[in-house]
């Protein structure tokens, strides 16, 4: 660019050297109109030229962020989904004898705690496509041994995984020691 420059001033700066009188104050006013017009083309085009790339620029980066969120949120609610019937459904495993009747009414499908256990196998599987590695080694150790306490430590972890919670809270803390109606 500064090539162009310099050949359009070195030129015009010889032509009006070489000429007298009237003809090199006609090209010095012809010389300094075109370069006027001239900066102020290039001052434009350069003001248009930024503001353009900074357009391109934030939509781009809009776009980016705006297709991470979408997918981040699509994620959480699955997760949010299915930790709540997976909970639901420890619950009824690890309380079975209690909650069998409301389990048969809201799953036809299970009607013992052999299929029960089946369908949490199967939730076990399926979450790792979107489960935290200790959510996952929690519901192996629920499958395992089918205590209340590594229920209670499943929906610990659970909670953790969903909300970034950092809690105190231990297995313990889910454990009911009464689950009967008290006299008034």
């Amino acid at each position: 660019m500064r090539l162009l420059w310099f050949w359009v001033f070195g030129r015009a700066r010889a032509e009006n050297e070489s000429e007298s009188g009237d003809g090199i104050r006609d090209r010095n006013a012809k010389f300094n109109e075109t370069i006027h017009t001239a900066m102020n083309t290039e001052q434009i085009l350069a003001a248009l030229g930024l503001i353009g790339i900074g357009g391109i620029i934030q939509a781009l980066v809009s776009y980016i962020i705006g297709s991470r969120k979408k997918k981040s949120d699509a994620k959480q609610e699955l997760k949010e989904i299915r930790y709540r019937a997976i909970i639901l459904l420890c619950y009824a495993f690890i309380n079975y004898e209690r909650e069998k009747t409301a389990l048969m009414i809201n799953r036809p499908n299970i009607t013992s705690k052999d299929e029960l256990l089946n369908e949490l196998n199967a939730e076990w599987v399926n979450m790792s496509l979107y489960a935290s590695d200790d959510v996952i080694i929690r519901m192996k150790q629920l499958l395992e041994k089918q205590t209340e306490s590594t229920y209670n430590a499943l929906i610990i972890e659970m909670r953790r995984d969903l909300f970034s919670v950092k809690s105190k809270l231990n297995a313990d803390t889910y454990k009911l020691t009464n689950t009967k109606v008290l006299p008034s």
